[in-house]
């Protein structure tokens, strides 16, 4: 049996496609503020080619602003 990957806030991020709601978590970058949890854009099975953007969201579901970016 496989073992989920545990979820490390320090570490992680989770990926969902608010179209398909698939998920999937990786590691944080630098530039990412400590607050974004969940980060909403849309995969590769469900992009339909358009200019699609990413939207931040806190543990409490709140949008993260992605002018709070971190300074490098």
């Amino acid at each position: 049996m496989l073992m989920a990957k545990p979820f490390d806030i320090a570490t992680d991020v989770t990926l969902e496609c608010p179209r398909c709601r698939a998920y999937k978590t990786v590691a944080r970058t630098p530039e990412l503020p400590a607050s974004v949890r969940l980060i909403e854009i849309i995969c590769p099975d469900c992009d339909d080619g358009d200019f699609h953007s990413e939207t931040w969201y806190s543990a409490l579901g709140v949008e993260v602003s992605q002018d709070a970016r971190a300074e490098p």
